[in-house]
């Protein structure tokens, strides 16, 4: 599964790890939404 963070656009592949943000912007995986392929 890949997921795009809806703030900056990065795309994270795969499950969160517990505590994760976004290592370009700082959110939290909340913010992120699937990306259906």
């Amino acid at each position: 599964m890949k997921y795009k963070c809806k703030v900056c656009g990065f795309i994270h592949e795969g499950e969160f790890p517990d505590g994760y943000f976004c290592p370009v912007c700082g959110v939290t995986k909340f913010e992120f939404e699937e990306i259906k392929e």
